[in-house]
């Protein structure tokens, strides 16, 4: 445990050495497009200070430590290597690409800057949900597996892992019996938890989509990353929407690290489970049981173990994170 505790402080240190005074954000230069405010890449760039390439279609922002490359017209974005979809679409804006001032706010600095967004926040209990349970089987792959099962399973193993290194753990079912969404959240509510993470596999009717997807709840006014147009509003979970990001960020890295399957990127929805929850929440999906390959290698005890860990690991990092900040 103890070269397991000095790992995660040194990615933590390696994380956070390029972040800029907190107070900065506040001057930052916005410009409008549209209705729609857009932060200019060039002043996020002085900001943390980087410096700013192209490689084709993407523009890269990079210093020592950090790195941020997002494609133009696209939602497509990479920070430091990691897969995370925006809102909107990069925008060329009085002659400087820029993003959404939307993204910026809860998915850039949140990643980029997290001491500065979490701030008074704890992470003692968590909640681990398993997806489905009982009548609810989720996905059920050609050679008969179930989601439900596989991601208790996981659940479990995840919980092992977060008790040794002092955590609070509740899990929203302990057993295969159906918890409804509403419960599920309650059970957050009522221990008090400061994080929740919800668990899946993933399903597609292309048997051939493989990979890793994490996600957190899309803004307030903004469009979820399957549904872009279509503008919802805000809900509860909103109340976290950096910390969120946080989490989901770090769950995804972790996951990605851990069990090696193709990263799909950190996304956004408004799951009921997301939109409800009384803390910062993410939900993972590990990976697709629709898939021969994906389905699997979920029979394997060994990636379900991986899979436990990418969680377990995710929710430390995010734990450093909150301490770090707190000092």
């Amino acid at each position: 445990m103890r070269s397991y505790a000095l790992n995660i402080a040194f990615g933590l240190l390696a994380m956070l050495a390029g972040g800029a005074d907190a107070s900065a954000g506040s001057s930052l230069h916005t410009v409008n497009r549209g209705g729609v405010d857009y932060v200019p890449l060039p002043g996020i760039g002085s900001l943390y200070t980087m410096q700013q390439g192209a490689r084709g279609e993407e523009i890269i922002l990079r210093n020592q430590w950090r790195r941020i490359a997002v494609e133009t017209d696209s939602r497509r974005a990479r920070l430091d290597g990691l897969s995370v979809w925006l809102h909107r679409p990069v925008r060329s804006v009085r002659g400087s690409w820029a993003v959404s001032r939307e993204d910026f706010q809860t998915i850039i600095d949140p990643v980029m800057r997290p001491d500065r967004h979490l701030q008074g926040r704890r992470c003692r209990t968590v909640v681990l949900d398993p997806g489905h349970g009982g009548k609810d089987k989720g996905a059920v792959g050609r050679r008969n597996v179930w989601e439900k099962l596989v991601v208790m399973d996981v659940a479990r193993r995840a919980e092992r892992h977060l008790r040794r290194e002092g955590l609070r753990v509740v899990k929203t079912r302990n057993d295969d019996t159906y918890v409804s969404l509403s419960d599920r959240v309650e059970t957050a509510r009522q221990c008090d938890a400061d994080l929740f993470v919800s668990i899946h596999m993933n399903a597609a009717h292309d048997k051939s989509v493989t990979g890793t997807e994490t996600y957190v709840l899309t803004a307030g006014g903004e469009s979820s990353t399957g549904s872009y147009g279509h503008f919802g509003g805000t809900h509860g979970g909103n109340r976290y929407d950096a910390p969120s990001a946080i989490l989901g960020f770090q769950l995804h890295r972790s996951l990605v690290e851990r069990i090696r399957r193709p990263d799909r990127g950190l996304k956004r929805a408004r799951f009921a489970i997301l939109r409800d929850a009384p803390c910062p929440a993410a939900l993972v999906e590990g990976a697709f049981v629709s898939n021969a390959t994906e389905e699997d290698l979920m029979i394997d005890a060994s990636f379900r173990e991986a899979m436990a860990r990418g969680i377990a690991d995710g929710i430390l990092r995010y734990a450093g994170l909150v301490r770090r900040a707190g000092k």
